[in-house]
């Protein structure tokens, strides 16, 4: 990125770019080490920048597919015998999110995986702090096929976790590709024509378009609800319908990320993907929703990007609030822009200077934590260099340059990064990262680990170390990080494409908690250290 080696993650600082190191390496590695996401999350020891991909190792430590940040290294996310994200060929962390359920906030990881750190999990997970566990209801763990994107959603009955992705079951309930999570229990999005979706989520995110806050959601779809939507639909608690109305047109492929940004116009809502046109309009790949209709995002030079988007974050660095695009692309409004860029909402502009300006991989994740040094800008990805440094998988971009994330024994991760999140389980804010890597910073932790700002650290479990186990034809995987609080506390959920969770059976959805009592398949357990599968 910039020129500097960072392996697929790299820390913009508003000028230049800079690796995440470990003690025995930059970034994150693996035999397919990206990034797909990025997450700040306080787990209890301050906020941590947490990443997800395909990686396998962080800062030259095993993580397996999911690491945290703390500012200084990079450390796995750990279960007593196993760490991070298994269960398939292939495991990875697609999506991060954090969310409060009741009992204080959470980071869920979703994914290609059917375990984390040795707990069954099927595909979703969450992470207190200090154990995974699953997201089921007693006769049905998990969902049925991967969980891509998680989002909290109020609808007017409380604060929900939104599930997105490629099942079509979720615990016992059938839903099609969407699922709410109230804390208990798992429950579909029927409309007044239907239920959910035809094909996959990607991205979901909360947007107050003049109306009230609804429920937005991306992906490869045509139909929510039952009703027509090009890839794009509103939930407004009761019922799916399309933005602009019901013979609005939509893009014209998938929507892979959402952000909420002000550019000084007014709030809007931004989608990245692999589409060219939106509501009927050549829009390249990025494109802004203002409530009454979609826009181009046009600089001097051009507008959009030539190749797709997979994460769009807001962060200031310095200069006032801007949307920074991360992807596959190598120009962005018609200059050239390596894996990422920032629209400051009048013009296109790269992170670093050419010829070592952004990575040389695709960009997956974003997110924004404060690792003690100041509030940075954290990616995540397939790439191993940032602004010409090695990173490995993951980097930190403080506003002017990029840096790596050190684990004890390396940097990065030895595979992708698909899910960035911030969590604190009761011992600081910490950042987690999820994806197809298998360690961190050196250290085993299976496709899920823990950044403290100084290194990374294994989420744990009761029989294991992070998440695995075999998905079949998926690859074991963190796609997404959420914190949402169930009731009893924050908690951290985890997604993906895995079996378990810490050694616990939790199929592709678990929950880390730090609570000292938790539950696999309806046996407390009474693990202290690790994974748990909690069974509501």
């Amino acid at each position: 990125a910039g020129g500097v080696t960072v392996n697929r993650v790299a820390k913009w600082d508003g000028a230049s770019w800079s690796a995440l190191n470990g003690p025995s390496g930059a970034g994150v590695g693996g035999d397919f080490p990206w990034v797909f996401s990025l997450a700040v999350y306080d787990d209890g020891t301050g906020a941590g920048l947490f990443a997800g991909g395909d990686f396998t190792t962080a800062g030259g430590s095993a993580v397996n597919h999911i690491a945290k940040w703390d500012g200084t290294s990079w450390s796995a996310l750990s279960g007593p015998s196993e760490t991070g994200m298994a269960g398939v060929s292939f495991p990875s962390v697609e999506c991060l999110a954090v969310f409060d359920d009741g009992t204080g906030g959470t980071l869920f990881a979703g994914g290609r995986f059917l375990a984390a750190g040795g707990v069954g999990v099927n595909h979703l997970a969450q992470w207190d702090g200090a154990s995974w566990s699953v997201l089921s209801q007693p006769s049905g763990a998990g969902m049925s096929y991967f969980v891509a994107a998680l989002e909290v959603y109020d609808d007017g009955a409380g604060a929900m976790l939104y599930a997105g992705g490629e099942f079509t079951r979720a615990g016992v309930v059938t839903a099609n590709r969407i699922a709410k999570w109230d804390g208990s229990q798992w429950s579909a999005l029927a409309g007044l024509s239907g239920d959910g979706m035809n094909d996959v989520v990607w991205a979901l995110a909360v947007y107050d378009d003049g109306g009230s806050e609804a429920l937005y959601a991306g992906g490869s779809f045509t139909t929510a609800g039952g009703i027509a939507a090009d890839r794009v639909a509103k939930w407004d608690g009761s019922d799916w319908t399309v933005p602009g109305g019901p013979s609005a047109i939509g893009m014209d492929s998938g929507i892979y990320a959402f952000a909420v940004y002000d550019d000084g116009t007014g709030s809007a809502l931004y989608a990245g993907g692999w589409f060219v046109t939106a509501g009927g309009i050549t829009v390249n790949r990025i494109a802004r929703w203002n409530g009454a209709g979609w826009s181009a995002l046009s600089g001097s030079s051009g507008f959009g990007t030539n190749d797709y988007i997979r994460a769009l974050a807001v962060y200031d660095n310095g200069t006032g609030p801007a949307l920074f695009v991360g992807g596959n692309f190598s120009m962005a409004g018609g200059q050239s822009a390596n894996f990422i860029a920032k629209w400051d909402g009048a013009e296109w502009s790269a992170l670093g200077v050419a010829p070592n300006d952004g990575m040389d991989g695709t960009v997956s994740a974003l997110a924004v934590y404060d690792d003690g040094s100041g509030p940075a800008l954290f990616a995540g990805g397939s790439f191993t260099t940032a602004g010409g440094i090695t990173v490995n998988h993951v980097a930190r971009w403080n506003g002017s340059e990029w840096s790596a994330l050190d684990g004890d024994l390396g940097i990065g991760m030895d595979g992708s990064v698909r899910a960035l999140g911030v969590y604190d389980d009761g011992s600081g804010s910490a950042l987690y990262a999820g994806g197809y890597f298998e360690t961190a910073g050196g250290l085993t932790v299976n496709r899920i680990a823990r950044w403290d700002g100084n290194r990374w650290l294994p989420l744990g479990g009761p029989s294991g170390v992070g998440l695995d186990g075999n998905d079949g034809d998926y690859d074991r995987a963190v796609y997404t990080l959420s914190v949402f609080d169930d009731g009893t506390g924050n908690a951290l959920f985890a997604g993906g494409s895995f079996a378990t969770a810490g050694g616990v059976p939790s199929s592709r959805i678990a929950k880390w908690t730090r609570d000292p009592q938790v539950f696999a398949d309806g046996f407390e357990l009474g693990d202290t250290s690790g994974w748990g599968a909690t069974q509501p």
